[in-house]
């Protein structure tokens, strides 16, 4: 069975140890933006198991571009999210004491200070740059996107994984990014004869298994490509599984807190926290507006951000949205979302 099915058995702890010392790590867009949302001991943390794996890292094009294209807007967001934090503890304070609640402020003022300086003078780019010097990936030709684009639209017609799902919420060739991604990510390993670990944050079903809300792994799909392309292992991790094994495999002491924050980012979701129709703005902790018809619109959107971790706040209103249809548009539905 394992013979004519390999790819939907794990690997064992023998081949994983081979695969983690051949291999080349290739780092979706999300985890070097994850970057700039990390505490800076965090951060050094990354960097740190990212130094010693300097040798074979590599980028697809596709991730580069869109690390520069999305660099800012993280800042920004990060900025603003912190200045929102401190207006609810200044408006709502706490029942702590003084001293805790003037240390509070005082990080969180450090946060927003230290996003208004990186706008300004990004010092994490440097460091990527560094990382990846000579290690980025040609685009693909003009004729190669447009019999992708060919390619790609049969793919999601049919589910085949990656990016389908990208096509229910971004417009235009934007939804092939994962695609893209990912076929020049088979190419690069095809013309090096190396097998590939890809580290991304992305939780869409259409990159792993999910079983009744958990994931199982990376989907076999995906798997069985790889191997009947260049006959090569390809496995897939989240930033926080990442993080585990670099430090089993590179012998490094374990950073406990740095784990659990890479952890909590790596599987942040956006949740509805309040909807507005028309004049009537509905608290996520009141009971649910007594029309049968928005509470099952409310319903569908809950389940469906609950499956899709790691999305925008954008993708989250626009799949909400889709969701709400025409009865949205009529009675004027908007919601607001947190994380």
């Amino acid at each position: 069975m394992k013979e004519i099915f390999p790819e939907y058995y794990d690997l064992s702890e023998e081949d994983f140890s081979i695969l983690w010392d051949n291999c080349i790590f290739v780092l979706d867009a999300n985890i070097l933006l994850k970057l700039y949302r990390y505490t800076p001991k965090t951060r050094g943390k990354f960097f740190e198991i990212l130094n010693r794996l300097s040798s074979r890292l590599w980028l697809p094009h596709q991730v580069a571009k869109e690390y520069q294209h999305q660099r800012l807007n993280v800042i920004v967001e990060q900025e603003e999210k912190y200045k929102k934090m401190k207006e609810t503890y200044e408006r709502d304070p706490l029942e702590i004491s003084d001293e805790l609640y003037n240390r509070i402020i005082d990080e969180l003022n450090n946060r927003i200070d230290e996003y208004k300086g990186l706008f300004q003078n990004d010092t994490i780019r440097p460091v990527i740059d560094s990382l990846f010097e000579d290690k980025i990936g040609l685009p693909f030709s003009q004729h190669d996107i447009e019999e992708l684009i060919k390619n790609g639209e049969k793919r999601y017609s049919n589910n085949i994984p990656p990016g389908y799902e990208d096509a229910r919420i971004k417009r235009d060739n934007q939804k092939f990014g994962d695609l893209i991604l990912w076929l020049q990510t088979i190419k690069y390993a095809c013309e090096n004869k190396k097998p590939i670990i890809l580290i991304t944050d992305d939780r869409k079903e259409d990159w792993w298994w999910m079983h009744h809300g958990k994931i199982s792994g990376p989907r076999q799909e995906l798997i069985k490509e790889f191997l009947s392309e260049i006959n090569m292992i390809v496995h897939i991790y989240n930033s926080n599984r990442f993080i585990d094994l670099a430090e089993k495999y590179l012998d490094l002491k374990k950073d406990v807190e740095a784990s659990k924050e890479i952890e909590r980012k790596s599987s942040e979701i956006y949740n509805p926290k309040s909807m507005k129709v028309g004049a009537i703005t509905y608290s996520i902790d009141e009971e649910d507006p007594e029309e049968e018809k928005m509470y099952q619109i409310l319903d569908k959107i809950r389940k469906k951000l609950r499956e899709m971790p790691g999305i925008t706040e954008e993708q989250a209103k626009l799949i909400s949205s889709q969701i709400a249809g025409k009865y949205g548009e009529e009675h004027e539905l908007e919601i607001e979302f947190h994380n």
